[in-house]
């Protein structure tokens, strides 16, 4: 299926759809503030700036 970003993928939500993604074979780049691929605080600009930085870097 490709390759996807998800924020929050560190807990809850984010995390479930994570699972679920790549028990469909889907590659997964995690974004959050602890337990992601991304360490990024996506709460600031400087955060936000990184999180696209490093994602387009993993794609």
């Amino acid at each position: 299926m490709g390759t996807v970003a998800i924020t929050g993928s560190g807990s809850g939500i984010g995390a479930a759809t994570r699972e679920l993604l790549e028990s469909q074979s889907t590659n997964v780049i995690g974004i959050d503030i602890r337990n992601a691929e991304i360490l990024a605080d996506l709460g600031t600009s400087e955060g936000r700036k990184e999180a696209i930085a490093s994602t387009l870097d993993m794609a």
